[in-house]
């Protein structure tokens, strides 16, 4: 599972593009923030504020209108970032917070020059859809709240979700469209590969790596590794709430409990 998981992440970062080396904050600026844009992948991502002098803030269409789109709606509005619309397949024509719910084709016909963010839990239905936008040719939005804490030698993914609350701490790498959700404590030393989705209060001890599709449930805490040994937690895991992660988790697994153990293989 390491030569894998190594194997992985090399051509992830290999395809490493730019550099910013400062983002505004929230009237905070980190130095030296890395921001990763994946090869072939039209993104932006909006630091919860235009950076001084530079273009104004993109429009931005949220693919979802469940809780966690109006998570992430309200946190754009705060950061005023103009939301033009929500997308919703199956329920469109409606309102949601003072937005226009529009079916794919609508909002595409409509704002096909925005940044489109996708707020769904579901990480294969996520995938899927993050797919679909890429065919389309669509820009990718990320975002980063300016009540999170970015260590400067972070390096992050220019389409990640970090919510409120977030720590972020030294020499760690976010992937492609990884959620961090409010409050979460990412220690130093940390990989978190493409896909994932970290959900509220989880806190993930330093020297971990954990690999793509992998859903860290709410409250749960992984026990740091060491720098010759991480802790590996393998592609498409699940993490349960409250878990409490002390070894190994091999891919398609899942885990709960403290300390965790295995209930199930997703591969099956």
């Amino acid at each position: 599972m390491a030569d894998e998981f190594g194997q992985r992440w090399s051509e992830k970062t290999a395809n490493i593009r730019h550099t910013c080396s400062q983002v505004s904050v929230g009237g905070l600026r980190f130095g030296g923030l890395r921001l990763r844009q994946l090869a072939g992948c039209r993104s932006r991502i909006d630091c919860d504020a235009a950076v001084k002098g530079h273009e104004p803030v993109q429009q931005a269409v949220i693919y979802g209108a469940g809780g966690h789109a109006r998570e992430l709606l309200f946190q754009l509005s705060q950061a005023n970032v103009p939301v033009v619309s929500l997308v919703d397949d199956f329920q469109p024509n409606r309102i949601v917070q003072h937005i226009p719910v529009l079916d794919f084709a609508d909002a595409l016909s409509r704002h096909g020059r925005a940044a489109w963010h996708v707020a769904i839990g579901d990480i294969p239905a996520r995938e899927k859809i993050l797919e679909k936008l890429r065919s389309a040719g669509l820009i990718l939005g990320g975002f980063v709240s300016r009540d999170s804490i970015i260590a400067p030698s972070a390096v992050i993914a220019d389409t990640v979700q970090i919510f409120a609350g977030t720590v972020v701490s030294d020499a760690c790498e976010i992937g492609a469209n990884v959620i961090l959700n409010f409050g979460c404590i990412v220690s130093h030393n940390v990989r978190i590969g493409e896909g994932s989705i970290v959900a509220p209060r989880a806190a993930i001890a330093g020297n971990v790596q954990i690999a793509e599709q992998v859903w860290i449930g709410v409250g749960a805490t992984v026990k740091n590794g060491t720098s010759d040994n991480p802790l590996r937690i393998g592609r498409r895991a699940v993490i349960g709430a409250g878990a409490c992660v002390v070894r190994d988790v091999a891919p398609d697994s899942t885990v709960i409990g403290v300390p965790a153990r295995p209930i199930g293989d997703r591969a099956r």
